[in-house]
C-alpha cells in the first residue's frame, strides 16, 4: 500500500525526494514536500471547496523563515514532528483523500471512523479520537469494539499513526483498565507515540496512580518514561500522587535529574518538600534552588541558601544569554522542554 501511495507522487518526485532527504538540510526537505503537496492539492478531484487552500496554507506555514529557524533551535524532536506533518499531508493528497471531508462523512458510523483511523496521516489526530469516543459513550458494545480495535492497532506492526490514534482514543474513552498497556508506550522513541501515551494517561485521572506506583516499585522505567510519569503525577496534584512522588523522590532525582524533578515537585506547593530539595542544591543550585525559593515564598519560610541560589540563577541566566542554542543539557531530558527560569 505504501509503495502504491508513493508511486502516485509521480516518477520525478519519487526519485528526487530520497535524494533531497539525503543531501538536503531540514529546510530543504520541508520545502520540497510542501511544494509537491501544494501543487498536487490544486488538481485533486472531489476535494471539499476551500480544502486545497487550507491544506496549502497549513503545509506552507512550516516553510516560513521564522518557523524553520525555530525548528533548527528546537532540535531533532520538533524537526521530526514537522517532517511527519508534511509527509502526512503529501500522502493524504497522493491517496486522493481529503481527511477533513472524510471525517465529516464518517461521523456517526463507528465502522467508518475506525477504518479512517487506519490511514497514515496526522491530519486526523486532533478530532478523530474524540469523534470515536462520543459515538461510544453510553454504549458498551461500541466501546468494547473501539477498545478491541485500539489493542489490535497497538499490537500490529507497521505505520505508527494508527497507534497514535489508538492511544488517544483509549484516553478519550477513559479506558482505565488499559493504563498499564498505555504506560508501556511512554518509552517509545517516536515523539508522536509517547506524546499520545502521555495525553491519554493525563485523561485517566486518579486511576493512573496505582499502576504508576507498581512501575515505580518495580524500577522498570527508562529515564524518559520516568520523566513522563513524574510530570503526570505532579500535574495530577492529588494526595495519592504526591505520596507516590515523595516516596520515590531520590529515585526521580537520580533518573530524571535534580533540576527537572525539583521543577515539577515544587508544583505540589508543600512545605515539607523544602528540606528534601535543599539536600540536592549542590547538584543543580539554579533549578533546584528556584524550586526551594518558590516553596519558601509560599510558606513564608526563610531559606538559608537564598543568596547562593540567586547568584546561581543569575549565572545560569547569563550563560544562556551568551549561548542561546546551547541550553539542551540544562533542566533534564529532552522531553523536559528546556529551562523555565523567567
Amino acid at each position: 500500500m505504501a509503495g502504491a501511495t508513493l508511486s502516485r507522487l509521480g516518477g520525478g518526485t519519487y526519485k528526487r525526494t530520497p535524494r533531497r532527504f539525503r543531501a538536503g538540510g531540514h529546510a530543504d526537505i520541508v520545502r520540497a514536500i510542501a511544494e509537491w503537496t501544494t501543487s498536487a492539492a490544486k488538481s485533486r478531484p472531489g476535494a471539499e471547496p476551500g480544502g486545497s487552500a487550507r491544506l496549502s496554507a497549513a503545509v506552507n506555514a512550516f516553510c516560513t523563515s521564522p518557523i524553520l529557524e525555530a525548528s533548527e533551535k528546537l532540535g531533532h524532536q520538533f524537526q521530526q514532528w514537522v517532517v511527519g506533518f508534511e509527509l502526512s499531508a503529501a500522502f493524504a493528497v497522493a491517496r486522493g483523500v481529503d481527511p477533513e471531508l472524510a471525517l465529516k462523512r464518517a461521523r456517526g458510523d463507528l465502522d467508518k471512523l475506525l477504518k479512517l483511523a487506519e490511514i497514515e496521516t496526522a491530519f486526523l489526530l486532533p478530532d478523530l479520537p474524540s469523534a470515536i469516543a462520543v459515538l461510544c459513550r453510553g454504549n458498551e458494545a461500541r466501546e468494547r469494539k473501539a477498545e478491541d480495535w485500539c489493542l489490535r492497532m497497538l499490537e500490529a506492526q507497521g505505520p505508527f499513526f494508527p497507534k497514535v490514534i489508538a492511544l488517544e482514543t483509549l484516553g478519550e474513552l477513559r479506558a482505565v483498565h488499559f493504563i498499564p498497556e498505555v504506560m508501556e508506550y511512554l518509552s517509545d522513541e517516536n515523539s508522536y507515540v509517547y506524546g499520545a501515551a502521555e495525553r491519554a494517561l493525563s485523561l485517566m485521572g486518579e486511576a493512573v496512580v496505582a499502576p504508576a506506583k507498581a512501575k515505580l516499585d518495580a524500577r522498570s522505567l527508562e529515564p524518559d518514561a520516568a520523566h513522563s510519569l513524574l510530570v503526570l503525577l505532579c500535574d495530577l496534584g492529588t494526595r495519592s500522587s504526591y505520596e507516590a512522588v515523595t516516596a520515590n523522590l531520590d529515585w526521580f532525582m537520580e533518573e530524571v535529574g535534580p533540576g527537572s524533578t525539583a521543577e515539577w515537585v515544587s508544583l505540589f506547593g508543600t512545605q515539607e518538600l523544602i528540606d528534601p530539595l535543599r539536600d540536592w542544591l549542590e547538584e543543580d543550585p539554579a533549578l533546584v534552588g528556584q524550586g526551594v525559593l518558590l516553596l519558601g515564598a509560599i510558606h513564608n519560610v526563610k531559606i538559608p541558601e537564598e543568596e547562593e541560589i540567586l547568584r546561581a540563577i543569575e549565572d545560569e541566566r547569563q550563560r544562556l544569554e551568551a549561548e542561546p542554542e546551547a541550553d539542551d543539557s540544562w533542566g533534564g531530558p529532552d522531553r523536559d522542554g528546556g529551562s523555565y527560569l523567567n
